[in-house]
């Protein structure tokens, strides 16, 4: 394996490093300098347990280990640096990594959206495993390379478990085939049938723009350019029906060798304008490149060479595999592919008016194949499904919250039985689902609207069970007709699902003469009249300031007269809150502990200011609980299981 080779893994392995490190650090916890140093070396470590397989390094693969992780020690060195860190030992391959138990945390303090960091810590040990062991080719190394592998899945396997036990939100079948065989194209094909060909359609593209690049001067990015407009494309597919799914983002992995997940998209879609005003309104660069390329040749007199028809295919193969990514097509999709299809065919027909692309469309098979996937597919008003008790399970399982409890089982059984009477014939009342969740910070308010979402669409009330959750900053604009725009493109991400507008009161507080809060919530109010058969709003805030809020217009009092407050938690339910975070992250409380925390929370609640988090609260004490624990336990040479799940009393802050 050359430099070059290396030098590539190198930078993938810190791509993969670099989105681990902005998840876990967002928490405030660890320095990305010094959370990645702590990837970087666990990664390492497990490398260099693997080469030792048969007791000694072999040169191909310490090379590779020094190239990629930039040391360099001689073998003896190497030696005596496992044996201090125990990587010789026995019980090496028996103890997760402490780099992976800190990802799990992070993993499990945030609400699931499908993203699964756990899954890019495995697939960088995985990838950066097989290529060690691809470094060296020696007959003599052959043994030693299947002692290596038996050692890499065990010790892969064990990791899996590690996580399953400890991970809140589980891994999906398809998840686990992606993040452990990235290399066997039989699970490929599993998920991506069609992977094969397109990897050839991407690999002809390449050389077709090498060539153009070479015989044309055509600009040395072109390739990438290509990429990067079929990474738009895709995301702009996948985001129309308002929500991105980890099959998805899995498949934009796949096709596209591209770290992405559905935090990083979301936040793309919103910096860059992936969106149907936005999108629509430019000329991709690829485009740009193969009408100066076809000008170019046609001014010398080779009208036969078109490089554009070829790249609109390209995007017209790409697009159909995205349309049919999760078995969830929607005709929002289509519409997004066929627009965007038409969009480049008229940008090349505008440039050359005598060539006339196809108009987009798509045949009737592949059009059946997309409508006709029955896993999933949203069901239709009025068809409820029977996962509406598994839901009231869940929503009656969370701490507290008896009052909101009771106010949501009573609007679900009053909406069941408005939709038996429309069922059979009768008169139905009608009713306003609009919401004003109030109450202070760290209730449990956007969680309860989580679960709305997910009954109205099992009430068959809407399509969707999507949020979209937004405040001021996502629907106010800074200058004249800026807010409309972005309200409006807020609803349509909504659309079909319930937006859930958290310090709603701010939106009629005017910061001044060219303060646009008003405009949002004329605009919000139109919107909620043109579609209020397929959104649900739900306002939440301050219960005084929200009160003003919706007393300050009277179409505001009209669409809104369902209150529900969030009281805050009593120090008994805290104390639960803070049981529950210990239990789900993998620690167990000891009686002096939980004593401790019933005191500190006891005396946060009394001391509560109008400003008091609740559950963040808890959250803070917990963290800075595992922190000290941590430091504890730095000073304790080789701890058991029980010391590292282990929450004591000194670990618990007073203050």
């Amino acid at each position: 394996m050359n430099n070059r080779d290396i030098y590539a893994d190198r930078q993938a392995m810190e791509l993969r490093l670099a989105a681990l490190c902005d998840f876990v650090t967002r928490s405030g916890k660890y320095r990305e300098r010094d959370f990645r140093e702590v990837l970087r070396l666990d990664a390492m470590n497990f490398l260099l347990y693997l080469a030792a397989a048969d007791g000694k390094l072999v040169k191909d693969e310490l090379d590779y280990i020094c190239g990629v992780f930039c040391y360099r020690l001689t073998e003896e060195k190497w030696q005596r640096y496992m044996a201090e860190r125990g990587i010789t030992d026995e019980a090496y391959p028996t103890s997760a990594p402490f780099s992976l138990h800190t990802v799990i945390q992070a993993e499990n303090a945030v609400a699931s959206r499908g993203y699964h960091p756990t899954m890019i810590y495995m697939e960088n040990m995985f990838e950066l495993s097989e290529r060690m062991l691809q470094a060296g080719a020696s007959p003599l190394a052959r043994n030693a390379k299947a002692a290596a592998r038996a050692r890499r899945d065990a010790f892969i396997e064990f990791l899996v478990a590690y996580t399953e036990k400890h991970l809140r939100s589980k891994w999906s079948t398809r998840d686990f085939r992606f993040a452990f065989n990235l290399s066997q194209a039989k699970e490929i094909a599993k998920i991506a049938p069609h992977y094969d060909d397109f990897k050839k359609l991407l690999t002809s593209m390449k050389e077709a723009t090498q060539t153009r690049i070479a015989n044309l001067g055509s600009h040395r990015d072109g390739y990438q350019h290509f990429l990067r407009d079929l990474e738009d494309f895709a995301i702009y597919i996948i985001s129309a029906d308002g929500r991105i799914t980890p099959d998805e983002t899995t498949m934009m992995r796949f096709y596209l060798d591209s770290p992405v997940d559905a935090v990083s998209l979301q936040e793309r879609i919103d910096c860059e304008g992936i969106h149907p005003a936005g999108i629509l309104d430019r000329c991709p660069q690829t485009m740009e490149d193969c009408i100066r390329d076809d000008r170019y040749m046609a001014e010398r007199g080779h009208t036969d060479f078109k490089s554009g028809p070829a790249v609109i295919k390209a995007f017209e193969a790409f697009g159909k595999e995205f349309i049919i990514a999760d078995s969830q097509t929607t005709e929002r999709e289509i519409d997004a592919y066929l627009r965007y299809i038409t969009h480049l065919n008229r940008i090349y027909n505008n440039a050359f008016p005598s060539t006339l692309t196809e108009t987009a469309t798509l045949d009737q098979a592949f059009y059946q194949e997309a409508r006709n996937t029955p896993a999933d597919r949203d069901s239709a008003p009025g068809e409820p499904s029977s996962q509406l008790p598994e839901l009231m399970d869940e929503l009656n399982a969370l701490t507290g919250l008896t009052a909101v409890k009771e106010e949501v089982a009573s609007m679900v059984h009053l909406l069941e039985v408005q939709r038996m009477r429309q069922a059979r014939g009768m008169k139905t009342i009608p009713t306003s689902n609009h919401l004003v969740f109030s109450g202070n910070p760290g209730t449990g308010k956007t969680t309860v609207a989580r679960l709305l979402a997910r009954i109205y669409k099992e009430l068959g009330i809407l399509k969707g069970g999507t949020l979209v959750e937004v405040d001021r900053s996502g629907l106010v604009g800074g200058y004249v007709g800026q807010t409309a725009l972005k309200v409006q493109e807020v609803i349509k991400r909504a659309l079909g699902g319930v937006l859930f507008i958290d310090e709603a009161y701010t939106l009629s507080q005017s910061k001044g003469e060219n303060d646009f809060g008003q405009e949002a919530i004329d605009t919000l109010l139109k919107a909620m009249e043109d579609h209020r058969d397929d959104l649900i709003v739900i306002v939440a805030g301050y219960p005084k300031l929200m009160e003003q809020f919706i007393a300050s217009n009277p179409g505001l009092a009209s669409r809104f007269n369902k209150f529900i407050h969030f009281e805050d938690y009593t120090p008994a339910e805290l104390l639960a809150i803070f049981e529950s975070m210990c239990g789900k992250s993998g620690y167990n409380l000891s009686d002096a502990a939980r004593d401790k925390a019933r005191r500190v929370l006891e005396t946060l609640h009394a001391q509560r200011t109008e400003n008091f988090a609740n559950a963040r609260e808890v959250r803070n004490l917990f963290e800075q609980s595992v922190t000290r624990q941590a430091n504890r336990l730095v000073a304790v040479s080789n701890p058991t299981d029980a010391q590292l799940a282990g929450i004591e009393p000194e670990d618990v802050p007073e203050d």
